[in-house]
């Protein structure tokens, strides 16, 4: 019996041409570097403690506070 199975590489759901290097749970899509960003934050997300984009957002907010103090 052969199974087929597909290997390739999710493409990014607003970028069909790009790869995608991270999934959301909750809108079960994949997106490329550029698009990383919570599709509805103000929505409940129940994968949101272990979701890394989540966490890629949250380092960028902190890191642009921490800029803003430096700059004052």
């Amino acid at each position: 019996m052969n199974t087929y199975v597909d290997t390739a590489m999710p493409s990014c759901a607003r970028h069909p041409g790009r790869p995608a290097t991270q999934y959301c749970q909750k809108s079960d899509r994949h997106f490329c570097d550029e698009c990383l960003a919570c599709a509805n934050p103000k929505l409940y997300c129940p994968h949101r403690t272990a979701c890394i984009i989540w966490f890629f957002e949250r380092e960028k907010r902190r890191e642009k506070r921490e800029e803003k103090q430096a700059r004052n």
